[in-house]
C-alpha cells in the first residue's frame, strides 16, 4: 500500500470537511441529539444511574442518520464534481483510495465522538460515573460507527448523487440496525433471538456494560474489512470490459465478495464460541466471578436452556431498574461465556402478550404486584422478572427476581442444580439399563459379560452417589423449622420456614429427632448426613440434649443457634425460660380439650461445658472448680446419711392420728410460700423449719404425758401406760433432734449447691440471663431500633474487625443484625480451638433480661423502654467456629469427678496403698501429699455418728466437711494433674486413650436465633424494609446462615458467589442537591404530625376536665368519695360527655384535614422543586454542550468569509453591501 497517497487523500478529505461550516453544523446536531437522547427522557432520573443507558438504547438509530451524512460525499461528491478521475490518476491502488477516504471519515466521526464526551462531563457533574464503563461505552460507539461508515461508503461508491448516496447509506445500514428489534417484525422466540444476535446493537451491548469482547470486535472488524473490499471492487469497475467479459468479471468479484462475507460470518461465529472477554468497569458489574466460571466450565456439554420473562423497561418501576439490568447482564454473560451451551431467550412480557401465557402455563411464572414510590407518590403495578432454567426434563424456576436477590448467585446455583438433577436422571436411566442387561446376562450365564456389567454397574453407582445432593439434618426443636410439629398451641404453629425452602434448592433436607440416638457415621464410616443445624437447642428434652452432645462428640458438623431471648418467634423459649406449652394428644371419648403441658427441658449447661463456653476469668474458673469439689463432697455426705425406720414404728405404736396431728399443726405454723417467687426460701430450709416445729410439738406432748404420769390420782395401769408413752415420745424427740441435725446438714448442702448454681449462671451470664446492647446503627433512617438490636459490622469500632476476614463464612460480609443476642466466652484449657467469626463493636454492655419486661398497675406486661443496662465497652463475640479434640473430661466437672474418685479410696487400705504406689512412680511429691491427706481424710460412712444428738453434732459434722473440702481443694490445685491421671489409669481409662478416641469437633455456634427469622428472608428479597421510602436494611443474615451450612457440609461452591455485590453508580451529586429539600419536607411533615398530636391531646384533656367537673359536683353531693348521681346529674353527665365527644370528633377531623392538607402541599412543593431542578439540569445538559462546535463553526465561517473578501476592491464591497 502507498502510505503517502493514503495520507494525501486522508488530509484532503479531512481539511475539506472541517474547513466548511457545514461540518460543524452536523457535529453540533450530533451532540445535541445525543444529549437529548441521554438526558431528556424521564427514565434518566427515574433510573438514577450514572451511565448513558438512555443514549445506548437509541445510539444506533442516531448513527443511522448521522453516518450516511458523512459518507454520502465520500465518493458521490467526487463523481458529481468530476474530481474522481483526478484522484484515480494518483500513484495509488483502488484500495489505497478507499482506505484514505475511510480514514478521513473515521477521523471526522471520531472528532464528533470527542465533542460528545460532554455527556460524560454532565454525568460527572450529576454523579460519579464508572471511568472504565465510560471508556468501553464510547469504544462501542466508535466500533459501531466504524462499521456503519464502511457500509455507507459502499453506498457512496454506487452513485454520483448526494441525496441518493444518503438514502442508500441509510438503506444499507437499516438491516443490521433493525435486526435488534426483530421481535417487532417477526413472532417466534428462537428465530427472533437468532436474528437479534447479528444486529449492531447486540454486539454493542457488551461495550455498554463495560465488557470488551473478542467476538464483538471480530464482528465489527469483519464487516469493515468486507465493506472496504467491496468498495475497492466498485471503484475497479472501470477496468472491467464491456459485454460478456465484463459480466464474467462481475460474477467473479461477486463470488469473491460473497466468500468474504461468509468467511466474516464464520469468523464471527468461531469467535462467539471461543470468546475472550475483559470487564474494564471499575465495579466489575458485568463479569462473572471466577467461582461461577469454574462451575459453568464443569458442566460439560450438557445443553441448558434459560427462558427469562421480563417486563419492558418503560413498565419497570425505578426501584427495579437496577435489578432488571443486573438480570439481563448476567443472562447475556452466561450465554456468551459458555459459547452458546447455555441458550438464553429473553421475552419482553406484558400481561396481554402471548409470552405471559407461556410463562404461566409452562413455568408458573406470573406478574408480581409491586408497590413502589415514584416522584413522591405510591404506585402499584405488575412486573415480570422470572427465569426458568431447563435441562432435559428437569427444570428450576425462579418466579421473581426481587431487588435484594443476588442475581449471579441465584442463576448459577439454579443452573448447577438443574444440571445436577439432569445428571442424576441420566445415571439412573443408565443404571436401570445396566441392571436389565445384567439380568439377561445372568439368565444366559454369560460369565464374562456378567463381570464386565457388574463392574460398570458399580462405577455408575459410585458416580450416582457423587452426583447426589448433600444431606442436611435439621434438628427437631421448638423452633419447628420444618413445620412438622402438630402438638404446638394454635398461636405457635407455623408453616415451613423460608430457610428450609432456601436450603432445599441446594440440599436434601431431612428432619432429625434427637429423642432417639443418632449415629453420625455407621460401621462403614459413611455418614447419612453431611451437616446438622439446630435452632435453639436449649428447648430439647433431657434425652435430646444428651443425644446432641453425643452427636457433637462424634465429630458431626453442627450449626448451633442459641438465643437468650427469642424476639421473632413466640413459640420458642429463651435459654433460661420454661418451654412453651404443647397440646397433649386427645384421649378417646373426651370432648373437652385437655390442658396444655409444659415439656421437660434438657440442661443447656451440658452443651456449654462440652464446648468450653464460659464467661469466667481464670481465677473465677478456679474458684468455680473449687466450689464444684466442695459441692460434690457435700452431696456425697448428705447422700450417704442413714435413714431411721424407728420413727415409723413409734408413730404406729402411738396411734395413727399422731402423725396427722403433727403434720396439720406444722403446716398451720409454716408461712405461705409462692412457688413462682424466684427469691423463695429453699425447700431444704423449709424442711428444717418443719422439723423444728415438729420437735417442739413432740416436746410439748412429752411434757404433758409426763405430768399426767406424775399425777397421784392416776391409777397404776394408767401410770404404766403413760410412762410407756413418755418413753416412746422421748425416743421420738431424740430421733427428731437427729433428723433436725441431718436436715441442718442438708440445708447447708443446699446453700453450697445454690452458690454453685449462681456461679455457673455467672459463667453463662451473657448467654442465659443477660443480653447485649450496642450503640451503633449504620442505617440512620431506622433509628427506632433499640440498642439491643445489634448491628455487627467492620465499621462498628473496636480493635478487632467485626467479621473475621480469614474465615470463608464471615469474610466479605458487610452487616448482620442480631436481636437480643448473647455474648460468647470460652475457656482456654479445653484443648479446643475457638475461632471468632463475628464480633460487636466497642460501645457495648449487658442488659438484665429480668428488667426487659415491666408490669402496669393493671397487670399488663409490656417492654421496658429503659431496662437495666450495664456499660462494659467489651468487644463481644457473637459467633464462633469450634474445632479440635477436647482434653480428657473436657467440659465435665473435672476436679469434682477426681474428688469423687479419690473419696472412694478413703478407708480402704488396699486401694490407698495401690494409689500411693502408682503416684510414687509418676510424682513422688504428689504421693506424699495424698498420703498425708488420706491419713486425715473424713470417712463419710462414719459421718452419721456425729449427728447423734443436738445441733452441735451437725455443726461439728459441717465443720469437718468444710475442712475436708478445703484441704482436698488445696491438694487438687497443687497435685491435680498427676492424681487425675493415676485415678483414670486405675479405673482402666487413660487421658491418652480418651483423647485419641474422641473425634475432631466441628461446630459453629451463634448466640442468636433471630438471625433465622422469616422477616430477614423477605427483607433480603425486597432489598429492605421499605426501599421506596429509603428504609434500606442491607444485612447479610441470609448469606451468613447459608455460608455456615455450606462450610460445614463442605460444599463451598457458592460461598464467594453469594458474597458478591453489584453496585451501580448513581447520580450522587444530584441526590445530595435535593436531599436538603427532602429533609425540609420531612421536617415539615413531622412538625405537622406533632402539631396534630399536641392539639389532639389538648382537646382530649379538655374533655376529661369537663367530665371531671361533673363528677366532682356529684362527689360533693354523694359524699364519702362515692359518685352517687341523681337522674338529673346522670343526664347532665351524659349530655356533657356526648357534647364533648362530638366536639372532640369535629376538632379531630379539622386537625386531620389541616395536617393532611399541609403534608399534601409540602409533598407537592417537593415534587415541584425536584422537577424544576431536573428540568433545569436537562436544559443545561442538552443545550450547553452543542455551543462549542457551533462556536467553532461560526469561527470557521467568519474566517472563510474574511478570506473571500480579502483583496476585493473597497468600492465593490460598498456596492455589494
Amino acid at each position: 500500500m502507498n502510505t503517502s497517497a493514503i495520507l494525501a487523500i486522508f488530509k484532503r478529505n479531512l481539511f475539506a470537511y472541517f474547513g466548511n461550516p457545514t461540518g460543524y453544523v452536523f457535529i453540533c446536531a450530533f451532540v445535541l441529539v445525543s444529549g437529548l437522547a441521554a438526558f431528556w427522557p424521564h427514565e434518566f432520573f427515574n433510573a438514577n444511574l450514572a451511565n448513558l443507558d438512555q443514549l445506548n438504547k437509541v445510539i444506533h438509530l442516531i448513527l443511522l442518520g448521522f453516518i450516511p451524512a458523512i459518507t454520502m460525499s465520500i465518493w458521490a461528491d467526487e463523481r458529481r464534481q468530476g474530481t474522481d478521475e483526478l484522484l484515480l490518476t494518483l500513484p495509488a491502488s483502488d484500495l489505497d483510495v478507499v482506505v484514505g477516504k475511510y480514514l478521513a471519515a473515521v477521523s471526522i466521526f471520531t472528532v464528533s465522538l470527542l465533542f460528545s464526551l460532554s455527556n460524560v462531563v454532565v454525568l460527572s457533574f450529576l454523579g460519579d460515573p464508572d471511568p472504565g464503563l465510560m471508556v468501553t461505552t464510547f469504544l462501542g460507539y466508535w466500533f459501531m460507527g466504524l462499521t456503519m461508515l464502511a457500509i455507507g461508503m459502499v453506498a457512496s461508491f454506487l452513485t454520483g448523487n448526494l441525496t441518493v448516496a444518503f438514502v442508500l447509506g441509510v438503506a444499507f445500514n437499516v438491516p443490521l440496525v433493525l435486526a435488534g428489534a426483530s421481535d417487532v417484525f417477526i413472532s417466534g422466540g428462537e428465530m427472533t433471538q437468532s436474528i437479534r444476535e447479528w444486529s449492531l446493537h447486540a454486539h454493542f451491548l457488551d461495550f455498554s456494560r463495560g465488557v470488551v469482547s473478542l467476538s464483538s470486535i471480530v464482528y465489527f472488524g469483519a464487516i469493515v474489512a468486507s465493506m472496504l473490499y467491496l468498495a475497492a471492487v466498485l471503484i475497479g469497475r472501470r477496468h472491467w470490459a464491456t459485454g460478456g467479459a465484463g459480466q464474467v468479471a462481475a460474477g467473479h468479484y461477486l463470488i469473491r465478495v460473497v466468500a468474504l462475507l461468509v468467511s466474516a460470518a464464520s469468523l464471527t461465529l468461531a469467535a462467539r464460541h471461543h470468546d475472550a472477554r475483559a470487564d474494564w468497569s471499575t465495579e466489575k458489574l458485568s463479569s462473572l466471578s471466577p467461582e461461577s466460571i469454574k462451575l459453568l466450565d464443569g458442566l460439560g456439554d450438557r445443553g441448558i436452556r434459560i427462558e427469562a420473562f421480563v417486563s419492558p423497561e418503560a413498565e419497570t418501576p425505578e426501584s427495579y431498574i437496577q435489578t432488571r439490568l443486573n438480570l439481563l447482564t448476567m443472562l447475556d454473560e452466561l450465554s456468551k461465556h459458555t459459547g452458546g451451551r447455555i441458550a438464553v431467550t429473553v421475552n419482553e412480557t406484558e400481561s396481554f402478550k402471548p409470552a405471559a401465557t407461556v410463562a404461566e402455563r409452562r413455568y408458573g411464572i406470573t406478574a408480581q404486584n409491586v408497590f413502589t414510590r415514584e416522584r413522591g407518590k405510591f404506585k402499584q403495578g405488575q412486573l415480570y422478572l422470572g427465569v426458568a432454567i431447563v435441562s432435559g426434563l428437569d427444570k428450576e424456576v425462579v418466579p421473581f427476581v426481587d431487588r435484594g436477590v443476588p442475581v449471579e448467585y441465584e442463576l448459577v446455583r439454579s443452573i448447577v442444580a438443574v444440571s445436577q438433577d439432569a445428571r442424576i436422571s441420566e445415571l439412573q436411566d443408565e443404571q436401570t439399563a445396566k441392571a436389565e442387561a445384567l439380568k439377561k446376562a445372568r439368565d444366559k450365564n454369560e460369565v464374562d459379560s456378567i463381570e464386565k456389567l457388574e463392574e460398570e454397574e458399580k462405577n455408575i453407582q459410585a458416580r450416582l452417589e457423587n452426583s447426589k445432593r448433600k444431606v442436611l439434618g435439621v434438628v427437631k426443636t421448638d423452633s419447628d423449622l420444618m413445620g412438622t410439629n402438630p402438638n404446638r398451641q394454635a398461636q405457635f404453629r407455623q408453616e415451613t420456614h423460608p430457610l428450609i425452602e432456601e436450603l432445599r434448592k441446594q440440599y436434601e433436607v431431612k428432619e432429625v429427632d434427637l429423642e432417639q440416638v443418632v449415629e453420625w457415621k455407621g460401621a462403614d464410616d459413611k455418614a447419612e448426613f453431611d451437616a446438622f443445624l439446630a435452632a435453639q437447642p436449649s428447648t430439647l428434652s433431657p434425652a435430646g440434649m444428651t443425644n446432641l452432645v453425643s452427636l457433637i462428640r462424634q465429630g458431626a458438623p453442627v450449626a448451633l443457634f442459641e438465643d437468650p431471648e427469642v424476639v421473632t418467634n413466640g413459640a420458642v423459649a429463651g435459654t433460661r425460660e420454661p418451654r412453651r406449652p404443647v397440646r397433649p394428644p386427645q384421649m378417646p371419648g373426651m370432648r373437652m380439650p385437655q390442658q396444655p403441658m409444659f415439656p421437660p427441658t434438657g440442661d443447656v449447661n451440658e452443651m456449654w461445658d462440652l464446648l468450653g463456653i464460659s464467661s469466667l476469668k481464670a481465677e473465677e474458673e478456679r474458684n468455680l472448680q473449687a466450689l464444684e469439689v466442695r459441692d460434690e463432697l457435700w452431696r456425697m455426705a448428705t447422700l450417704n446419711l442413714p435413714t431411721d425406720s424407728r420413727r415409723r414404728e413409734i408413730m404406729n405404736l402411738l396411734g395413727e392420728g399422731l402423725e396427722g396431728f403433727l403434720q396439720s399443726n406444722v403446716e398451720n405454723e409454716m408461712p405461705r410460700v409462692d412457688p413462682d417467687d424466684p427469691d423463695a426460701v429453699p425447700e431444704a430450709v423449709l424442711d428444717l423449719d418443719r422439723q423444728k416445729i415438729e420437735n417442739r410439738l413432740v416436746a410439748e406432748i412429752l411434757k404433758d404425758v409426763q405430768e399426767k404420769a406424775a399425777d397421784p390420782r392416776a391409777s397404776s395401769v394408767q401410770k404404766e401406760l403413760l410412762e410407756q408413752q413418755a418413753k416412746l415420745f422421748s425416743e421420738l424427740l431424740e430421733l427428731g433432734k437427729t433428723e433436725f441435725a441431718k436436715r441442718l446438714l442438708k440445708a447447708e448442702a443446699g446453700k453450697v449447691a445454690k452458690t454453685l448454681e449462681d456461679g455457673r449462671n455467672d459463667a453463662h451470664k451473657t448467654r442465659n440471663s443477660h443480653i447485649l446492647w450496642q450503640k451503633f446503627n449504620p442505617f440512620p433512617k431506622l433509628d427506632s431500633f433499640s440498642e439491643e438490636f445489634i448491628f455487627a459490622s467492620n465499621g462498628a469500632g473496636g480493635n478487632q474487625p467485626g467479621f473475621n476476614p480469614e474465615h470463608p463464612v464471615s469474610s466479605g460480609l458487610q452487616h448482620l443484625l442480631l436481636l437480643h443476642a448473647g455474648g460468647l466466652h470460652w475457656r482456654d484449657s479445653t484443648g479446643l480451638k475457638h475461632n471468632p467469626l463475628v464480633r460487636t463493636g466497642a460501645a457495648t454492655g449487658t442488659t438484665d433480661l429480668a428488667s426487659m419486661i415491666i408490669s402496669s398497675p393493671f397487670g399488663l406486661r409490656r417492654r421496658n423502654p429503659h431496662p437495666d443496662r450495664e456499660k462494659t465497652g467489651e468487644q463481644y463475640v457473637l459467633a464462633l467456629h469450634i474445632t479440635g479434640r477436647p482434653e480428657p473430661k473436657s467440659g465435665e466437672n473435672d476436679l469434682a469427678d477426681t474428688a469423687k474418685d479419690l473419696m472412694s479410696f478413703v478407708g480402704n487400705k488396699a486401694k490407698e496403698e495401690e494409689l500411693e504406689g502408682k503416684l510414687k512412680e509418676r510424682a513422688p511429691g504428689a504421693a506424699s501429699a495424698v498420703r498425708a491427706w488420706l491419713d486425715k481424710a473424713l470417712d463419710l460412712d462414719k459421718l452419721s455418728g456425729d449427728l447423734k444428738g443436738d445441733v452441735a453434732g451437725a455443726k461439728k459434722a459441717a465443720g469437718a466437711l468444710e475442712s475436708s473440702a478445703s484441704s482436698l481443694n488445696q491438694l487438687l490445685r497443687i497435685h491435680g494433674e498427676p492424681l487425675k491421671a493415676v485415678l483414670l489409669e486405675l479405673s482402666g481409662d487413660s487421658p491418652k486413650m480418651r483423647k485419641e478416641s474422641s473425634k475432631e469437633f466441628n461446630v459453629i455456634l451463634v448466640s442468636d436465633m433471630d438471625l433465622l427469622a422469616p422477616d430477614f428472608f423477605r427483607i433480603r428479597a425486597s432489598g429492605g424494609i421499605r426501599p421506596d421510602m429509603g428504609l434500606n436494611l442491607d444485612v447479610d443474615n441470609v448469606s451468613f446462615i447459608l455460608n455456615i451450612v455450606d462450610y460445614l457440609a463442605k460444599d463451598d461452591r457458592f460461598l464467594e458467589i453469594r458474597k458478591k455485590r453489584r453496585l451501580h453508580r448513581t447520580l450522587t451529586s444530584f441526590e445530595q442537591r435535593i436531599r436538603k429539600v427532602r429533609e425540609k419536607t420531612r421536617d415539615l411533615r413531622e412538625k405537622f404530625k406533632k402539631d396534630f398530636e399536641s392539639e389532639n391531646k389538648k382537646a382530649t384533656e379538655e374533655l376529661k376536665a369537663k367530665q371531671k367537673q361533673v363528677l366532682s359536683d356529684a362527689q360533693k353531693i354523694g359524699g364519702f368519695g362515692f359518685y352517687r348521681l341523681t337522674p338529673q346529674q346522670q343526664s347532665q353527665l351524659e349530655v356533657a360527655k356526648e357534647q364533648a365527644d362530638k366536639a372532640l370528633e369535629v376538632r379531630h377531623e379539622q386537625l386531620e384535614r389541616t395536617r393532611d392538607e399541609a403534608i399534601r402541599i409540602a409533598e407537592a412543593d417537593l415534587e415541584l422543586e425536584i422537577r424544576t431542578r431536573q428540568n433545569s439540569l436537562k436544559r443545561m445538559a442538552v443545550f450547553l454542550p452543542p455551543m462549542l462546535p457551533l462556536a467553532l463553526g461560526l469561527g470557521v465561517w467568519g474566517r472563510r468569509k474574511s478570506r473571500e473578501l480579502a483583496g476585493v476592491n473597497e468600492r465593490r464591497l460598498r456596492n455589494h453591501s
